[in-house]
């Protein structure tokens, strides 16, 4: 199974709504960078390796696209500041 056909299948079984998530691979780095984002870290993979560096934030947006808040996605603890802030946003 190629890549694509493995992230498909992935995002299928989370049930993600492709026209809020974009699972990317194998794009080079000057399409990945020109993909609209939220000023997130994107760096070019160093010599040698087709790795691209990006960030691991989650974004609260509002319906026209502005990001309202960034949270970190690599801290634990922003888990339950994320359930709260959503929790405020749908009352």
């Amino acid at each position: 199974m190629n890549t694509t056909e493995v992230l498909k299948a992935y995002a299928e079984g989370y049930q993600a709504d492709s026209s809020n998530w974009s699972f990317l691979t194998g794009y080079d780095f000057q399409t990945l960078k020109s993909i609209k984002s939220f000023k997130s870290l994107l760096e070019k993979p160093p010599e040698g390796s087709d790795q691209v560096t990006h960030g691991t934030s989650f974004f609260l947006v509002n319906p026209d696209g502005e990001v309202i808040k960034r949270y970190s996605g690599v801290d634990s603890k922003e888990i339950d500041v994320i359930i709260k802030d959503l929790k405020k946003v749908l009352e």
